[in-house]
């Protein structure tokens, strides 16, 4: 079973403790991420502290269960 991450933060419109912690979290999936975990990281457009999770979640689902020909890729 393949595992998924998936991380977004709102970038310049978020405090610098929360900046710094998802730069943290990304330098450590860089260097230890395990075999198989499939993941990615991003900043999300036009988004703020309180709406990140409400405008990143669909396009987390997209990447996570992409849709090709119409036909949806198995998890």
């Amino acid at each position: 079973m393949q595992r998924t991450l998936r991380i977004r933060c709102p970038g310049d419109t978020e405090n610098a403790k929360m900046r710094k912690a998802y730069r943290q979290t990304v330098a450590v999936l860089q260097r230890e991420a395990p075999p198989g975990l499939r993941w990615r990281s991003s900043i999300t457009p036009d988004a703020t502290h309180a709406d990140n999770a409400q405008k990143a979640t669909p396009l987390a689902l997209q990447w996570a269960y992409p849709v090709h020909n119409g036909v949806e890729a198995s998890p």
